[in-house]
């Protein structure tokens, strides 16, 4: 069956009122013979498993490949990225977005080992106006912390950030122009609450 016949008998079953759940019963097109095998072998499962991490681990092993360990998700940080070694490969990255009814303000620090940027931006939401700049240094030009919860800090090519976070309340100082040459200013202090 086709894409095309495959969305018509869909639209047809809908319309004849068979509803989601008759649909939800059919066998996979045969347009998607990647995984056929897989979901008629009995072992494939319809949503995907992921193991949840609860104690503190190292995203790295002493070589500087991916501890088997670090695979998961969490409820707060706990994977300390201690990246090393293999240069070219890394990229380490510390992104905040700051969300509220008035504004979208994110700030992008990133380090690629052979460069390194600080990327900002924002969009006032009731004026539609958004600014973005970038300025741009060498690798290894600024500290990233291994933990998400820690203070970052850039100064450069007309950029200052920091950002002061030591686990409790965050505080977040900018300055610096867009690339249309705007001047731009944050100053603002982000209440955290207990247990987040």
């Amino acid at each position: 069956m086709k894409r095309r016949e495959f969305i018509a008998a869909a639209a047809g079953s809908a319309a004849l009122g068979w509803g989601v759940e008759a649909m939800a019963k059919k066998s996979a097109p045969d347009y998607m013979p990647i995984v056929k095998d897989r979901m008629t072998g009995g072992d494939y499962l319809p949503y995907y498993e992921e193991r949840e991490l609860t104690e503190p681990v190292d995203l790295c092993d002493a070589t500087g490949r991916l501890n088997p360990a670090a695979r998961g998700w969490s409820r707060k940080p706990l994977v300390r990225a201690n990246l090393k070694g293999h240069w070219g490969r890394k990229k380490r990255w510390n992104f905040w977005n700051w969300i509220c009814p008035d504004f979208v303000f994110s700030v992008t620090l990133s380090d690629i080992d052979y460069a390194s940027f600080c990327a900002v931006s924002f969009i006032d939401f009731e004026t539609r106006e958004n600014y973005s700049g970038i300025a741009l240094k060498r690798g290894n030009a600024f500290a990233l912390p291994e933990e998400v919860e820690r203070t970052v800090t850039f100064s450069g090519s007309g950029m200052e950030y920091t950002n002061v976070n030591e686990g409790g309340d965050i505080k977040v100082d900018f300055r610096g122009r867009s690339g249309s040459g705007k001047d731009m200013v944050a100053d603002f202090t982000i209440k955290k609450p207990a247990g987040h």
